[in-house]
């Protein structure tokens, strides 16, 4: 069956794929798994120093809250709401908000590529900038959230970031306190 070539990517040749849709299925799946797998690559790694410097707020905390904004102005935002722990750069209240432009409404989703995303009771480290309106939001999507978790290896608390590199916690916490010079609330 031959089919032409406008129509459809596949063109069949004796129940055999023809090598031009073979090309066209092989490039298709090296730009998914690009996009998907790729995320980290969208933006350029920041250095601890660089997010320390650019972010307006520093936090330590666990995740409370993860809701579909109520903000009619942006209907597909998502609220996250942090449990601090501790704070750098500005002092914070018990609770911090903080707004990512991407998510659900009904039926529909709008992803950002990019942009972190957040679970409730998962422990994290955020740097944060205020936008004009006086929410924050996460500085240099990904890069600026970072993960705490118990290494499978030893147990101890680890800080992980999107590349999957660790530091223990303890040992980035006193270089962020270096760097905020000791500056946490």
């Amino acid at each position: 069956m031959r089919r032409d070539r406008s129509v459809a990517a596949w063109r069949w040749d004796e129940g055999r794929v023809s090598t031009g849709s073979l090309r066209t299925v092989i490039g298709l799946l090296v730009v998914a798994i690009t996009v998907n797998g790729g995320l980290a690559a969208t933006l350029p790694m920041s250095s601890l120093e660089e997010l320390t410097q650019e972010a307006d707020l520093i936090l330590h905390g666990k995740v409370k809250e993860v809701q579909p904004s109520s903000n009619d102005k942006d209907p597909f935002s998502t609220l996250v709401v942090l449990v601090v722990q501790e704070a750098w750069k500005q002092k914070s209240g018990p609770t911090r908000r903080l707004r990512l432009p991407q998510g659900t409404q009904s039926e529909i989703t709008q992803a950002v590529l990019g942009l972190p995303t957040f679970r409730v009771g998962e422990e994290v480290i955020v740097f944060l900038v205020r936008e004009p309106d006086g929410e924050f939001e996460v500085l240099n999507g990904v890069h600026g959230k970072l993960t705490v978790h118990k290494d499978t290896k030893d147990g101890t608390l680890v800080v992980e970031d999107v590349s999957g590199a660790k530091t223990s916690l303890k040992t980035f916490l006193n270089r962020l306190r270096q760097l905020t010079k000791g500056g946490s609330s």
